[in-house]
């Protein structure tokens, strides 16, 4: 039985259009003038090429303005992407400051979880976040006086938010 969904995709319709659009103008120059021998004039050469640019010249423009259109959209949604990284990754960095300036203060921690939840979706490092969160988790214990902040984990985190700052 015919899959008639996949046939008839996005992709193999544009396919079949623009195979058409190639085939269909020179297929009916032949059918009307097919029938003369092949011309040693230039001019006759000329005006086949007129014909043939004024069909082609205007569908490739089309096709580059449109791929034009899109490369600069995906640039821009990359770029736009990359700027709330930077954003999150700066906030986030600042944070960490406050909250060694401030002596471990609670309030600051807390924001500072509350930053990581509002920004967790521009890092693509889902194992960053989780180090993040550790982080706060021995912020709290830290605050409460029952652990230490492992400076390691605290650098590696500051190090990394750096890089996605500087990026």
């Amino acid at each position: 039985m015919t899959n008639w969904k996949n046939i008839l995709s996005w992709r193999n319709i544009i396919i079949l259009i623009i195979s058409a659009f190639g085939v269909l103008p020179v297929g009916f120059y032949i059918w009307h003038f097919g029938f003369y021998p092949i011309s040693d004039d230039p001019s006759d050469w000329g005006l086949f090429g007129d014909y043939i640019g004024g069909i082609y010249g205007g569908f490739f423009s089309c096709i580059l303005i449109i791929l034009a259109i899109y490369i600069t959209r995906s640039l821009s949604k990359k770029d736009q992407r990359q700027i709330k990284t930077s954003n999150a990754a700066e906030t986030i960095y600042k944070q960490i400051n406050v909250i060694e300036n401030n002596g471990y203060n609670l309030n600051s921690i807390n924001k500072y979880f509350r930053d990581i939840k509002a920004n967790e979706l521009y890092f693509d490092d889902k194992t960053f976040v989780e180090q993040l969160v550790k982080l706060y988790d021995q912020f709290i214990e830290h605050n409460a006086g029952t652990g230490v902040v492992d400076i390691d984990l605290r650098n590696y985190v500051m190090t990394q938010l750096q890089d996605y700052y500087v990026q």
